[in-house]
């Protein structure tokens, strides 16, 4: 990252600014937060392999085009002008019709609109698992259209469809998800087990439909993933489990997870997005 301006060191007692930006790189190793007061922009540096460098500088003017370097930066989750089409027997129709998405890292964004209005398509596209007609989708930087298998470690992705292999366990599921991402993210997985009531060794072909939501919600966050796309994660949860899934989203946004929440549940999305978009026949 490089500001082309002479940073000044500050020292003693800092006035109140007011946080805009915290950016972290791809190993969590490092951290650049953006602090605006005025005309002035203060950038902290922070390193976790060296804890004791904290660099601290404030650049005078031009603080427009730093938050928009920082901006892009920050951008886990992005689309622009995002199209698609299907053909029916009247002619094409555009189900999604130029969706321009911004979800920063340690953010959670709802996602909201009625049956119908194409939020299941946008979400298929971002992950990959829908091919776009025209725009683009870019998740950490990579554009979906060609991203790599190891971006797929980077995601936690819960569908509005779950769909489970009735013929093994809980903990077995779990291990060949964990082995799929080349991830050791199984001590994680029976942790959350735990913490939504979750048997392990239960199999599959015997949960009820809320429980299989809780083996969704595991899987999509025993990774610790950089980047959650939730379609409809509460789907069947009962009241305590929902409470206990929103402490988990919680967690997971304070480490910096970016978060595409798809939810009908109004007070759920009032209380963990701080923005919402609502989609409606395509169209936010």
């Amino acid at each position: 990252f490089c500001v082309h301006y002479t940073p000044v060191f500050l020292l003693g007692c800092c006035p109140i600014a007011e946080k805009v930006k915290k950016v972290r790189s791809r190993d969590h190793s490092s951290t650049f937060e953006c602090w605006h007061m005025g005309d002035e922009t203060r950038l902290v540096y922070s390193s976790s392999v060296f804890p004791c460098l904290r660099a601290r500088f404030w650049v005078r003017g031009q603080t427009a085009i730093i938050q928009e370097v920082l901006q892009k930066l920050g951008a886990a989750i992005e689309t622009k002008q995002l199209v698609k089409t299907y053909k029916t027997r009247s002619g094409q129709v555009n189900v999604v019709d130029g969706i321009d998405l911004h979800v920063e890292e340690g953010e959670i964004f709802g996602f909201l609109g009625p049956n119908g209005s194409g939020k299941t398509t946008v979400i298929r596209m971002i992950t990959g698992l829908l091919s776009i007609t025209r725009g683009s989708a870019r998740v950490m930087g990579v554009d979906v259209a060609g991203a790599p298998a190891s971006l797929r470690a980077e995601i936690g992705y819960l569908p509005g469809v779950l769909s489970l292999p009735k013929n093994r366990t809980v903990r077995e599921y779990l291990e060949f998800i964990a082995s799929m991402r080349r991830v050791d993210a199984v001590p994680r997985a029976l942790e959350l087990c735990e913490q939504l009531g979750l048997s392990p060794d239960a199999r599959i072909s015997s949960l009820s439909k809320g429980t299989r939501q809780k083996v969704g919600v595991v899987q999509a966050f025993m990774h610790r993933p950089r980047v959650l796309i939730l379609d409809e994660p509460t789907s069947g949860l009962d009241p305590l489990v929902q409470r206990q899934f929103e402490s988990i989203l919680a967690g997971a946004r304070d480490d910096g997870a970016a978060v595409l929440l798809s939810s009908h549940v109004m007070h759920e999305v009032e209380e963990l997005a701080s923005r919402v978009a609502i989609l409606d026949k395509g169209r936010l």
